[in-house]
């Protein structure tokens, strides 16, 4: 696991069990979901209760962006002290994230939710441009 930041010592940071992909189409682009408002992602988000990791992928990524995924591979842990948003609300966490690689599959026939929208980039477009600081260290460690 690495840990991409440090808590400030006088914040409550709640644990959050998170997981993204990092899901190339067949032109070797990266499925990037901006949240409105908000900005830059990678596809994926909380770990609900009765969830693996994948399958919390999985999940996140049919209902932000409308997708299955092909194939997926463990890339590894990251740990960092960050801001999210949601549901319009910010907070402070204690993030633990699952990071995939793998493909994107065939989109589900449901679009995406309203307050999200996907763009396709190539990974060396994406190194700096996330919202969450972690996948920023990610992307740079694979594709600078």
């Amino acid at each position: 696991m690495i840990a991409t930041t440090a808590p400030n010592p006088s914040t409550i940071y709640p644990d959050r069990f998170s997981s993204y992909g990092i899901l190339k189409n067949d032109k070797g682009e990266i499925a990037i979901t901006e949240m409105l408002g908000w900005g830059l992602i990678l596809p994926g988000g909380k770990i609900e209760n009765d969830e693996n990791p994948e399958i919390a992928l999985r999940r996140e990524t049919q209902e932000e962006i409308g997708y299955n995924i092909k194939s997926l591979e463990f890339y590894k842990q990251v740990e960092a002290y960050c801001e999210i948003e949601v549901r319009g609300k910010l907070f402070q966490v204690h993030n633990i994230a699952s990071i995939f690689i793998g493909e994107i599959g065939s989109e589900t026939g449901v679009a995406g939710e309203e307050e999200t929208q996907l763009h396709w980039m190539y990974p060396k477009e994406t190194i700096g441009k996330m919202r969450l600081e972690f996948q920023n260290v990610v992307l740079e460690e694979l594709f600078k």
